[in-house]
């Protein structure tokens, strides 16, 4: 019996790792079709992509908020709590509503287990925060894919807006070899007869998306063509540009994530609510648009815990996100020594991830989690060649160790999966303010 959000964290566990991850869209229909979950009355804006989904998801989120929208939002993963992922506004769902839903969709699920039907972890959390926002009635939701898009579980829904903020390579093992393919699976949340905002500046997976909104007759809307970021500025607590889409013009508009790549988050975000404004007769105000995206803040990217000793946390972990990371280091922290504590899943690119790590680590203290496909800290570490090194299996020892070695001089940079993440932030939080 699910009495308690512990008992759930177990069930899942044993879900995952009896069944793993199927992607399809047959099971999330029966699901919808057996709970009765009309979610088609529901205003939807939907979110691909390899990395920013998050950020994005949150800027748009905010302006929306402060207009005074009621805003749902569907995520993952999670960083502190697996309510996290079902919100609206800034209130996650109450764990009694919580427990209740699960309960409801598992008498269901029980029943497609007699057919030899098993609905995945993640199609169970879509279709729980599917019946919730039925419940609640928010004015928008704004849901972000799992991996993909095409076969989503969250694909099952027909938005007012698409927006795919980038493209990389991913999960290969899933989603294809190459940007092409990759790209067509994020592509595949495009509707018929929709809109779409896109991030993307690769041209090969650009020609994909541009060749999709085409066929489904859906318009898009690119930046660096329909609209632009310019005149970038990084200040001591964010970043600041300049927006243009069409007679619209931001100047000076400021954020408070720090790195390059959270303005072209900033801009697909802003885009995504003028489209709201425009084609669906959403209210916005620039001045609220403009509070709105100085408030948004996402927990574990390029996130800054403490100033003294200077600790970030950050869920990279794909050849994207790690540029991200160290262009940001070498942009912002280049008098500093970096310390890297970091900890990976065993089916990541975890050479290519040292390699580039190394660029700017003065010393990289390897350590693992307790999830099954977390990567032992002992063979991550034997992708190490350029810097000195340690191997502490036990995580809060290496962060200790981390911690240890800070000065004014070094910033100690947590990273490698956003799942490990999910151990490191609350141990740092409660020992930086101790």
């Amino acid at each position: 019996m699910i009495n308690k959000i512990d008992d759930m964290y177990t069930y899942f566990a044993k879900r995952e790792k009896r069944f793993g991850m199927n992607f399809g869209l047959e099971r999330m229909n029966e699901l919808l079709e057996h709970l009765n979950v009309s979610h088609k009355n529901l205003p939807f804006v939907h979110i691909a992509g390899t990395n920013g989904k998050g950020s994005t998801l949150n800027y748009l989120k905010n302006i929306m908020m402060e207009q005074g929208y009621k805003v749902g939002t569907f995520t993952s993963p999670h960083i502190e709590s697996i309510k996290e992922r079902i919100m609206i506004n800034d209130d996650y769902i109450e764990e009694a509503d919580f427990l209740s839903l699960f309960r409801k969709v598992m008498l269901v699920i029980e029943g497609m287990e007699q057919e030899d039907v098993y609905p995945t972890q993640f199609e169970i959390l879509t279709i729980i925060a599917l019946m919730y926002f039925q419940e609640k009635k928010p004015d928008l939701v704004i849901m972000e894919t799992g991996l993909g898009g095409r076969l989503d579980s969250t694909n099952v829904i027909t938005p007012l807006l698409s927006v795919i903020t980038n493209v990389s390579i991913d999960h290969t093992n899933i989603l294809g070899n190459t940007i092409r393919e990759i790209a067509t699976e994020k592509a595949g949340i495009i509707k018929e007869n929709s809109f779409v905002a896109t991030g993307v500046k690769d041209d090969e997976a650009l020609s994909v998306i541009v060749a999709k909104a085409k066929e489904q007759n859906s318009e898009l809307f690119r930046l660096g063509e329909q609209f632009t970021a310019d005149a970038q500025q990084s200040r001591q607590n964010g970043e600041s540009f300049v927006y243009s889409f069409g007679d619209h013009q931001l100047v000076d508009v400021s954020i408070a994530m720090i790195g390059n790549h959270q303005i072209d988050n900033a801009a697909c975000a802003i885009t995504a609510a003028l489209l709201l404004k425009e084609k669906y007769d959403y209210a916005l105000s620039e001045g609220k648009l403009r509070s709105g995206l100085q408030k948004a803040v996402w927990k574990g990217r390029l996130e800054q815990i403490s100033k003294n000793p200077a600790v970030i946390v950050d869920g990279s972990h794909n050849e994207e996100g790690i540029n991200t990371l160290i262009e940001t280091l070498q942009n912002r922290y280049n008098d500093k020594k970096v310390i890297f504590v970091t900890a990976a899943l065993a089916d990541k690119d975890v050479a290519s991830m040292i390699q580039k790590l190394e660029k700017v680590a003065h010393h990289i203290i390897f350590t693992q989690f307790t999830m099954d496909r977390a990567l032992e800290a002992g063979e991550f570490a034997k992708q190490c060649r350029n810097v000195t090194y340690s191997v502490l299996e036990d995580y809060k020892e290496a962060l200790d160790e981390g911690l240890g070695m800070a000065d004014q001089d070094t910033v100690i940079v947590i990273t490698g999966s956003l799942y490990f993440l999910y151990y490191a932030r609350p141990y740092l939080l409660t020992g930086i303010n101790d």
